[in-house]
């Protein structure tokens, strides 16, 4: 997985993400199609959350910090 090179081993974070896919795998395998669509654009929608919030947070922690 692409995320995984870029995660130390070992690490906490690696650990957390290890965690939620086998979560998300075994949840996947319980549900049929349409619940898997529903899932998917769960997953896709919090990932495009958490993006937009880091990069909000990077630009106001920039403007904050040049002031």
């Amino acid at each position: 997985m692409p995320y995984e090179k870029r995660i130390t081993a070992g690490s906490e974070l690696r650990q957390l993400v290890k965690r939620a896919a086998d979560c998300e795998a075994r949840l996947v395998e319980q549900l049929n199609d349409g619940e898997k669509q529903t899932l998917d654009t769960l997953i896709s929608t919090q990932h495009e959350i958490d993006s937009t919030m880091a990069r909000e947070y990077f630009i106001l922690d920039s403007v904050w910090a040049s002031d």
